[in-house]
């Protein structure tokens, strides 16, 4: 689980923000009560997932992980390996 900070909370509040000013995305309900979490792949393809699900189960994940940069990115076609990086931020 993330744990929460007023650190984090504020760059969430200025990506709705910069995501709202430069393309005009207005944000969802689901981000007016955000729970921070970690995406490892979003797909609608049960053969992805398994497949994803195979590359990592035996991956040793550490109990903490320090980020240093959040990339923002999109995908026009959805699928995995062909989003492009719209911008990064350094922490």
């Amino acid at each position: 689980t993330m744990q929460d900070s007023a650190y984090l909370t504020a760059i969430h509040n200025r990506l709705d923000q910069l995501l709202l000013e430069k393309y005009g995305v207005v944000q969802h309900e689901f981000d007016k009560s955000f729970i921070f979490h970690t995406s490892i792949l979003i797909t609608n393809s049960k053969g992805h997932l398994n497949a994803a699900f195979e590359a990592i189960k035996d991956i040793n994940i550490p109990n903490v992980l320090n980020a240093q940069k959040i990339i923002i990115g999109s995908s026009k076609e959805g699928q995995p390996g062909t989003y492009s990086v719209i911008e990064e931020i350094m922490l």
